[in-house]
C-alpha cells in the first residue's frame, strides 16, 4: 500500500469520523434518545486504531 493509498484511507476515516460526531450531536441536541452513539463511538475506536497501525507501519 503506497502513501497515497493510505492517505486517501486515513482522509476517508477522518471523514467518517465527524460525519458520524455531526450525526449524534444534531440527535442529541433535538432531544432523539441516543443508542447510536456507543455504536458510533466504537466505530472511531476501530478506525483510530486502523489509521494508527497504518501510519506505525509505514513510517
Amino acid at each position: 500500500m503506497s502513501r497515497k493509498v493510505l492517505f486517501r484511507v486515513s482522509l476517508f476515516c477522518a471523514i467518517l469520523m465527524t460525519f458520524a460526531l455531526n450525526v449524534n450531536l444534531v440527535a442529541y441536541l433535538k432531544g432523539f434518545p441516543v443508542p447510536s452513539q456507543s455504536f458510533a463511538v466504537a466505530c472511531m475506536v476501530v478506525l483510530l486504531a486502523f489509521f494508527i497501525s497504518g501510519t506505525w507501519k509505514y513510517r
